[in-house]
């Protein structure tokens, strides 16, 4: 009698104890996962918070520093113009014009004129300068020609007709005396000259002088670069500017974008332009005089004295619409790195967990191929103690056959394990070959059921056969495919067992990929559960049922077979429902009758 004593690994109570703690190392790990979400939420709220404060903070900063800008544009503009009056028009200049006569006065503004060029920044700027001598109710006017050096006279200018009439008011009522008038003119200054000598008579006024701007130079040269200097640096501008006629908006000085629609009323700043004025001490002495000058420095800006307007809007609508844009923008990329922090933590959780989960298969495979190499060494060893011993009896025949047997039988088993990991070892590291050659499909089932025989044997499951004679060879290696069908084969024995059937069938591919033939092994035992189905063809895995149930295996049946089908062009699928079987479907390419034919030609 055969006595067969072989350690057997309590698989039920440790794959139970591994259960128990993946369940509690989960729980940690989902309570982890939980906390960092609170205070990946927690901080994002107050990174929106914050940045909703900075964006206030940002738009009055903005603002102040738009609104300090366009105010020292507006006083260097105003600066510019004035040092036009105080270059031709210098302190003190009512005594020097009494008692003088025309030739000495204009002679007197050639000099200044010459000496104001050679400092100016924009000589050009003046289009002409104008002499208005009063003659009792009329007056004559002598525009400067600087290029011959003289004056001449001329009629009143295009565009100055209330200019003209203004003055022509004043001069019917010689009482009235004070600064410039606010003629409406778009660029012309002018102021008037007393005499300061002669006021027996009532005609304070000597002269006036009008000194015309060139509004082009203005337009294209002096406006463009103060606007960059001021609010572009060294940089494009950020902002739109338009510079209209204060009384009259409709009338359009300048405009930086070109374009016929106002932006004065959607402005985020403003301010006034062309607030050159006279400065006096007073016309009857007073110890000072009148000079010309823009507003005083640090001074106040009065709103209501410049000529022109100034308008100023960012380009993307206004400056709150700018804030509100990058506020979106830090939101937007705040929120991607804490999306890309979680979801790159979250990979990092989801590879941890796939690492344990792998180390646990592996310990499993280690402690499966350890009991699956015990039983058959456990076999020979006593078959082999039995026989050394003299329990079996050499001159009984059909004992020592009995015994040999089952040593051949166990050595297969322990050839076919080792093979196995063998297999799935070369195929992990590419350095498996696989042939193609034409094979007959239904040998190769015959051959694998063959091979297969004694599990089938040992399951009690009837096997149906289905190929055609006509049917077509495949593709592939023969070592390799006979390992696939006794995989699939041996797994329907072992987990089909309860349903007693084992269907083998081939047939060409009828799903529309020509070319292929369809090979199918199905049981009718108990089926694979969903959540197993997708990890089914992975490495070391084994279901929840084969380890209750103490089934034999290493858990590289599967995997082997899926890699060993794919690396010959082919494709495994698995068709199941818990409870009605499992279905397997290999698609190997299919070999054309002429290489059939020519295999059997040479087999033959």
């Amino acid at each position: 009698m055969l006595n067969i004593f072989y350690y057997n690994i309590p698989a039920r109570s440790r794959y139970f104890r591994i259960v128990e703690k993946n369940r509690r190392q989960a729980l940690f790990l989902w309570l982890f996962v939980g906390l960092l979400a609170g205070s990946t939420l927690l901080l994002a709220g107050l990174q929106y918070r914050w940045i909703r404060e900075v964006a206030s903070s940002e738009q009055e900063r903005r603002q102040r520093r738009l609104e300090a800008d366009i105010d020292r544009l507006a006083r260097e503009f105003d600066e510019e113009i004035s040092s036009i009056g105080s270059a031709l028009i210098p302190r003190g200049f009512n005594a020097d014009l009494a008692g003088q006569n025309d030739a000495a006065v204009e002679s007197n503004y050639l000099t200044l004129f010459e000496s104001w060029k050679e400092s100016a920044k924009h000589e050009r700027v003046i289009k002409q300068l104008v002499r208005i001598v009063p003659n009792g109710e009329k007056v004559s006017l002598r525009m400067m020609d600087a290029a011959n050096k003289t004056f001449r006279p001329i009629d009143w200018p295009y565009g100055w007709e209330s200019f003209r009439a203004r003055l022509m008011a004043r001069l019917s009522n010689p009482e009235t005396r004070g600064g410039p008038m606010d003629t409406g003119t778009m660029s012309v200054l002018e102021f008037p000259r007393w005499n300061h000598r002669d006021r027996t008579e009532g005609a304070y006024v000597r002269e006036w002088v009008a000194i015309e701007l060139d509004t082009t130079v203005l337009q294209q040269e002096v406006l463009p670069e103060l606007l960059q200097r001021h609010l572009g640096g060294n940089g494009p501008m950020e902002y739109e500017a338009e510079i209209a006629m204060r009384e009259i908006p409709e009338v359009r000085i300048y405009s930086s974008t070109g374009n016929s629609s106002a932006i004065a009323t959607t402005a985020d700043a403003s301010t006034v332009l062309f607030r050159s004025q006279l400065r006096r001490g007073g016309p009857r002495g007073g110890g000072g005089g009148e000079r010309f000058g823009g507003p005083r420095p640090g001074g106040r800006i009065n709103q209501d004295q410049g000529r022109w307007l100034l308008s100023v809007r960012h380009k993307e609508g206004s400056l709150e619409a700018a804030v509100a844009r990058a506020k979106t923008r830090n939101i937007a990329l705040t929120t991607g790195i804490l999306a890309l922090m979680l979801t790159t933590i979250g990979a990092l959780l989801w590879l941890t967990r796939r690492a344990q989960q792998l180390a646990y298969m592996q310990m499993e495979f280690v402690a499966s191929i350890s009991h699956e190499l015990r039983t058959p060494l456990a076999v020979i060893n006593t078959a082999a103690f039995n026989l050394g011993g003299g329990i079996v009896k050499f001159q009984n025949q059909a004992q020592v056959e009995r015994y040999a047997n089952l040593i051949k039988d166990q050595v297969s088993k322990l050839g076919s394990i080792v093979e196995n990991v063998l297999r799935f070892a070369g195929t992990r590291s590419g350095q498996t070959q696989w042939k193609q050659e034409p094979l007959p499909v239904d040998q190769l089932i015959d051959e694998a059921l063959s091979a297969s025989a004694q599990t089938i044997a040992e399951s009690g499951c009837t096997i149906e056969r289905n190929v055609p004679q006509e049917m077509l060879g495949i593709l592939g290696d023969e070592t390799g495919l006979q390992q696939v069908l006794q995989n699939l084969i041996s797994n329907a024995a072992k987990y089909g067992s309860a349903g007693g059937w084992i269907g083998i069938s081939a047939s060409a591919c009828d799903n529309g990929q020509k070319g292929q033939v369809e090979i199918k092994v199905a049981d009718r035992g108990a089926g694979i559960p969903k959540r197993e189905a997708s990890h089914i063809f992975e490495p070391f895995f084994r279901g929840k049922k084969a380890v209750e149930n103490q089934i034999h295996g290493t858990g590289l049946g599967l995997s082997l077979t899926k890699r060993i089908v794919e690396g010959q062009g082919g494709t495994i699928a698995v068709r199941s429902e818990e409870g009605k079987g499992a279905e397997f479907v290999v698609r190997l390419p299919a070999a054309s009758k002429e290489a059939m034919n020519e295999f059997t030609n040479f087999v033959g």
